[in-house]
């Protein structure tokens, strides 16, 4: 198989990972919310708050809660998600690592959630990040919304990690063993 071919799988995979119910309504109401951040009350904060009701029912506002902190936090730290209500099959990278994020704690996967939280932020201060999608994560997974976890290949394929097959293309030049030096004979000027 192609390393063409590999990558055509793989950016594939994204969009039937982010298709399922969670997924979508995860990335709907985020951004929703990012669409007039940091105000609410108006149109696309009713519709987000619509979807929420609809899933969450009697703990809706606890989630619009828990996602608007998320955002804060986000912001806190200096970066706001890129995601796109109108999704075409392609997806973003922010899309994607939000998902990994929320699912790696679903999952009890905290590398995997800090890994994201960085690759997402561009940041090493995420801790008040992952607080927030902690306890976001919890309230989604007592609904009984249960988001896949993201494979590695296409984690690392979104964040620009290489691959292992990127890493064997590039020969390190190695220096040639040294020959094993002969004894040598010295003598001395005072004999």
């Amino acid at each position: 198989m192609s390393d063409l071919q590999t990558t055509g799988e793989k950016i594939g995979s994204v969009a039937v990972l982010l298709n399922g119910a969670p997924e979508r309504l995860v990335l709907d109401v985020m951004a929703l919310l990012l669409q007039e951040y940091p105000k609410v009350g108006g149109s696309a904060f009713q519709h987000a708050v619509a979807c929420v009701r609809q899933r969450f029912r009697s703990s809706a506002a606890e989630a619009l809660t828990e996602t608007t902190l998320l955002i804060s936090e986000m912001q806190r730290v200096g970066h706001l998600p890129k995601i796109r209500l109108a999704r075409r099959r392609s997806m973003e990278k922010d899309e994607v690592l939000l998902v990994a994020l929320l699912a790696a704690l679903q999952h009890g996967d905290r590398a995997r959630a800090i890994e994201a939280a960085i690759a997402l932020l561009d940041t090493g201060h995420v801790y008040g990040v992952l607080a927030a999608a902690r306890s976001l994560a919890a309230l989604m997974k007592e609904h009984g919304l249960m988001l896949r976890p993201v494979s590695a290949e296409l984690f690392n394929y979104q964040v620009g990690y290489p691959t292992v097959a990127d890493l064997g293309a590039r020969r390190l030049e190695r220096p040639a063993p040294e020959q094993p030096k002969k004894p040598v004979l010295r003598l001395l000027k005072s004999a």
